[in-house]
């Protein structure tokens, strides 16, 4: 987590210097890393449960 301003940075930027260089602020960061990877957590724990209950209610 703390290392996420870095890591968006460098993913933004690849390997082209002819670019301008990007820099992110932790709250940039936390919304365009953390909250998608939270939601995607919640999508699949969701799907999960879906299962479960079908599962256990038809067989």
């Amino acid at each position: 987590m703390v290392h996420a301003p870095g890591v968006l940075e460098h993913l933004a930027q690849g390997n082209d210097a002819s670019r301008p260089r990007i820099e992110m602020g932790f709250a940039v960061s936390t919304v365009f890393g953390l909250v998608p990877f939270l939601a995607g957590c919640a999508l699949v724990g969701v799907i999960c449960l879906a299962l479960k209950f079908h599962q256990r209610h038809y067989f």
